[in-house]
């Protein structure tokens, strides 16, 4: 079971690090992006989490539980 609080954590350390790594998710970056935005981060903490989305590739993304999206996200 992932730990969502302290994944989203590490996952803001690691692209205020890395910005590019946030390609590393894929067409996943918009589901994790959507979770960062609702657990609270936002631009002041990653410049990357503003308001631009891109709804066509989201659409990749298949219906899932928050579990399973962001471990399809990790494994990524």
């Amino acid at each position: 079971m992932i730990d969502v609080p302290a994944a989203l954590a590490n996952v803001v350390q690691l692209l205020q690090e890395n910005p590019s790594w946030y390609r590393r998710f894929g067409v996943y970056w918009w589901a994790v992006k959507a979770v960062l935005k609702g657990a609270g981060y936002g631009p002041a903490q990653l410049y990357m989490l503003g308001s631009y989305q891109d709804p066509d590739t989201a659409a990749f993304v298949p219906t899932m539980s928050l579990q399973d999206t962001l471990k399809a996200a990790f494994e990524e």
